[in-house]
């Protein structure tokens, strides 16, 4: 029997709401609690996502903690 799974998804969710959550946190707009209530609905979409989709394996503890924009951000300006 053949299993599936996907080694990633989109972190910052289907239309950036993670990045324009991490944006109005820099501008002050949202605490750090509404930001971190953005990123967990993120990752439990994701999951309830593949798992309605049959995918074999998705397991809550082998979603690592999700990484802010601040990540793409860094790599972004890394050589400067």
């Amino acid at each position: 029997m053949a299993l599936a799974h996907v080694l990633g998804v989109p972190r910052i969710g289907p239309n950036r709401e993670l990045k324009f959550a991490q944006e109005s946190f820099w501008r002050g707009d949202i605490d750090e609690a509404a930001l971190r209530t953005v990123a967990s609905g993120i990752r439990q979409a994701n999951w309830q996502r593949q798992h309605a989709a049959g995918l074999d394996g998705v397991s809550r503890l082998a979603w690592p903690t999700i990484s802010s924009w601040r990540a793409a951000m860094r790599r972004a300006t890394r050589w400067k």
